[in-house]
């Protein structure tokens, strides 16, 4: 980045996580019950002894000056704070509880100069995206922070032991589908529309295309008896996207959070696989750590890992993928779904609901009515090939505990699957997000962020497969992050609007009646192998062409454009 140029002989100290608190301010009354608010803090800070004053003064500085900002604007609420040397994000759910994350920047110490930036993190607002993410996973997995709240030191508990696992996991740069986070909806798939039923007694019933050979095709190609509430939906919707990012398993569903960076080989067998990220997590939880035999320093085998969770399932809450004593599942549920992992390996099978000649459980916590109050369902999850058939249930459905229900299940799923054939879509020469607002959804080519850099893709000058290069995907994402903040918070309200990167990429913009917005991102001009020429040549050459802001970037764009504003008319 342009910052770090001419800094190579500096000491560098990477952005690092300070501290997550939540809070509660109604349930402190003064001065002398403050600490009363707070319901969890977690801290990274090594050499601080965390005190309930330190606690409180951290918290009290972000609420004063939200206090103040409130007293110039009513209309206006913080969302972050960057000081010198550090970056603080703050929102509110709920209507009373807060959530506070605070992150050093990174620190550049050059002849004696001390520098910070937030260049190399993600923008604040994916960050603050992060946040909505982890609370909506915690939401599904558990419900509401106020249906908790009744039995104040469990609820404390839970969301100190929870959080602190999103805490220790949290990335501070930008991943995944990068900015198509910062839209409230959910991936869908560029395909026909499918003539598939859904299962009897079904609340809902999801297909989910996990293919990511061509973005455009991946994501939801089906849903039918949809009784969610829209907050619901996309709730769960983004988690299986989000789990898709890494590894969808039995083992990864039944966890309530998505570990990051644990992608497996396609060669790994289920007796080889090393899973990093629970030394990370049972080091930050002793307690579990203690009671599971999963420590710090062990390479735990999938094996090794279940029986831990198996060994602790009567300790653990329901967030942690422990089964409470009501749910009369056998204690050793997560065991024998590690006893049937070959199945999950397969082309074809359950991988929750029955896996191998046992059935595994999956509970989450959705709304059906915008005014009922959120309850429990199970959800049964079918892998055809790259297909998820995901269906939920209400959780006294008593069929879900019957092993000969998935053989009449598994036959309808296949012969859907049979029936399905998924659009082959020509690549284009461009990128685009189309977001509906209407139905909430997210149309895109673009694919995620790679987690690896190709230096010879990266030396080349006019540069335009984002698939291999995370640097170049990294910056564009930021740029369009920048172009889209306005239009998400509301000041922006043209209905058109260009943009030139500094790194070659136009990015045109398009509010189509309030409802579509739509962008289109492509270099200055896509070069084909033996082409030259200069920048400023391409330059001209496009604007010399040019009759509109559209055409600007090229006649394939606004032929597409044009074609899907033909077809899908308002």
């Amino acid at each position: 980045m342009d910052f770090f140029n001419g800094k190579i002989d500096a000491q560098i100290t990477p952005a690092s996580l300070q501290f997550l608190a939540i809070t509660n301010p109604s349930l402190s009354k003064d001065e002398e019950d403050s600490i009363n608010q707070v319901l969890a803090f977690i801290s990274n800070e090594q050499d601080e002894e965390i005190t309930d004053n330190y606690k409180l003064n951290k918290i009290g500085i972000i609420q004063g000056i939200n206090s103040l900002i409130g007293n110039f604007d009513n209309n206006d609420s913080l969302n972050y704070i960057e000081l010198d040397n550090q970056l603080i994000i703050f929102d509110e759910f709920e209507s009373k509880y807060q959530i506070m994350l605070s992150l050093n920047l990174t620190q550049i110490k050059d002849d004696g100069v001390i520098e910070h930036t937030s260049q190399d993190i993600a923008p604040v607002e994916f960050l603050i995206k992060m946040i909505y993410q982890g609370y909506n996973d915690f939401r599904l997995h558990n419900g509401s922070f106020g249906s908790m709240s009744s039995e104040i030191p469990i609820f404390k508990e839970t969301l100190t032991k929870w959080w602190t696992i999103w805490f220790k996991n949290l990335p501070l740069g930008l991943i995944e589908n990068g900015s198509l986070k910062l839209y409230p909806g959910f991936k869908k798939a560029n395909s026909s529309q499918l003539e598939a039923v859904a299962p009897s007694n079904s609340t809902n019933f999801y297909i989910f295309n996990t293919s990511r050979d061509n973005p455009e095709t991946y994501g939801l190609l089906h849903d039918s008896q949809n009784n969610l509430t829209i907050e619901s939906k996309l709730r769960f919707l983004n988690w299986i996207e989000e789990q898709d990012n890494y590894t969808i398993s039995s083992q990864s569903l039944i966890l309530p959070q998505v570990l990051k960076n644990i992608k497996l080989p396609d060669d790994a067998s289920s007796s080889e696989i090393v899973y990093d990220p629970f030394k990370l997590v049972f080091n930050t939880l002793s307690d579990i750590s203690r009671y599971s035999g999963v420590t710090g320093g062990v390479n735990a085998s999938v094996n090794g890992v279940s029986n831990g969770f198996s060994s602790i399932n009567g300790y653990l809450p329901s967030w942690m993928g422990g089964k409470s004593q009501e749910s009369g599942v056998d204690e050793d549920t997560d065991e024998r779904a590690t006893d049937n992992e070959e199945d999950t390996n397969k082309d074809m099978g359950f991988l929750i609901g029955k896996v191998g000649d046992d059935i595994l459980e999956k509970t989450v916590w959705l709304q059906l009515g915008v005014k009922d109050e959120e309850q429990k369902f199970r959800v049964v999850v079918f892998k055809y090939f790259e297909l998820l058939f995901i269906t939920i249930y209400e959780d006294g459905y008593s069929k879900l505990d019957d092993v000969e229900f998935y053989k009449d299940l598994k036959q309808e799923f296949v012969e859907i699957g049979q029936g399905i054939k998924i659009d082959e879509i020509k690549e284009k020469n461009f990128y685009f997000m189309i977001y509906d607002k209407f139905e909430q959804s997210i149309s895109s080519n673009l694919p995620d962020i790679p987690n690896f850099d190709d230096d010879e893709v990266n030396d080349l000058k006019y540069f335009h497969d984002l698939s291999k290069s995370q640097t170049q995907s990294k910056m564009l994402h930021k740029e369009i992050i920048k172009l889209l903040e306005p239009e998400l918070d509301g000041s922006d309200h043209q209905l058109e609007k260009l943009k030139r990167t500094k790194n070659g990429w136009w990015i045109y913009k398009l509010n189509h009646q309030n409802i579509k917005e739509i962008l289109i991102i492509k270099k200055w001009q896509l070069l084909h192998k033996g082409g030259a020429g200069s920048a400023d040549g391409i330059r001209n050459k496009i604007l010399d062409n040019s009759t509109s802001i559209l055409g600007s970037i090229g006649k394939d764009a606004k032929l597409w454009l044009e074609d899907y504003l033909t077809k899908n008319q308002v």
